[in-house]
């Protein structure tokens, strides 16, 4: 009996043996990325729905109704708005909540998707409204980071709008009226 040729045939069967290992290891590190990815999109919704449900809060929609009938302008009404604590507090509850939103969206941990479409009036409506009176401060009270997570926001909801008209997502330069 020729043992000559069992070398090769074991060169060949590790050879199998290497490619069955590589093959197994692409499957199981598919099956691990489909799982990721799924896992995330999970966490992405859960967090995206807590803060949508903040959004219909009391406090939240007391504070919008306020904040739909200021009319800010300069540094003067920058300060004058800490002389009045409802004043204040209502303004500042809207701008932390959509600061809060814009870091997400900045961060990419909720997608500006599903930002756009269940907060775009809101989001467009404030920066349209104060979007001057913010800048104004920037500069006048050397508050450089003053609501630039509401600008990179609208910003964004605006670039979205336009991306998907279909949806109907406000876009226009200016909205005349405070959101529906």
């Amino acid at each position: 009996m020729d043992l000559s040729i069992l070398q090769p045939i074991s060169w060949v069967a590790a050879a199998i043996g290497v490619c069955i290992a590589a093959i197994y290891y692409v499957m199981t590190l598919r099956v691990t990325q489909k799982n990721s990815k799924a896992a995330l999109e999970t966490r992405q919704a859960q967090l995206f729905m807590g803060v949508y449900q903040t959004s219909y809060t009391s406090e939240l929609m007391n504070a919008q109704n306020i904040v739909f009938r200021l009319n800010l302008k300069d540094a003067k009404d920058y300060y004058s708005l800490n002389d009045d604590p409802v004043r204040y507090n209502a303004f500042y509850t809207v701008a932390m909540y959509l600061e809060g939103l814009g870091v997400l969206v900045r961060e990419d941990l909720v997608d500006i998707r599903l930002v756009s479409e269940l907060s775009s009036g809101l989001i467009q409506w404030w920066w349209d409204r104060f979007g001057s009176y913010v800048l104004n401060c920037r500069k006048e009270v050397n508050f450089p980071r003053y609501c630039v997570e509401i600008e990179y926001l609208a910003g964004r909801v605006k670039e979205y709008g336009k991306q998907h008209p279909e949806l109907g997502i406000v876009t226009s330069p200016k909205m005349a009226a405070a959101p529906q």
